[in-house]
């Protein structure tokens, strides 16, 4: 294994990192909570939610 890491030129140290950055955020999208899920979201339906849901809307 040290023989592996030893033997890679800068481009490989390049690949290795933007790997591990991509598994590192994907794994961030796998667990992407949405507005639905939100606090204000569960209280609003727990409420019956009869009003227009406003924590949905965009703000822009």
């Amino acid at each position: 294994m040290i023989e592996f890491f030893t033997s890679l030129g800068l481009i490989g140290y390049f690949v290795i990192i933007v790997a591990v950055l991509g598994l590192w955020n994907l794994r961030k999208l796998i667990f992407l909570r949405s507005a639905l899920d939100s606090q204000q979201h569960k209280l609003w339906r727990r409420t019956g939610g009869g009003t227009p849901p406003d924590h949905l809307e965009d703000k822009f």
